[in-house]
């Protein structure tokens, strides 16, 4: 299982949830990221309360810039 940072409704960051997400295994030319990090910029906080470019399709995934290192695990 991978944690994301979801949002199911838009709003304030009391509409930010931790979920789990069942990922399959890697596909021929594919890799597994592990995201050590992430950060929600001021765009993120505006997509999250539907002011910017429009209203997100919900349920929407947030942080568009991890910090991420892959390996073979």
């Amino acid at each position: 299982m991978t944690q994301v940072i979801r949002i199911h409704q838009t709003g304030g960051p009391e509409v930010l949830r931790f979920e789990d997400l069942a990922v399959g295994d890697p596909g021929p030319g594919e890799i597994r990221v592990r995201v050590e990090a992430i950060g929600l910029n001021r765009a993120e906080a505006m997509y999250r309360a539907g002011l910017y470019m429009g209203t997100p399709k919900l349920p929407s995934l947030m942080a568009s810039r991890p910090r991420a290192s892959s390996r073979r695990w």
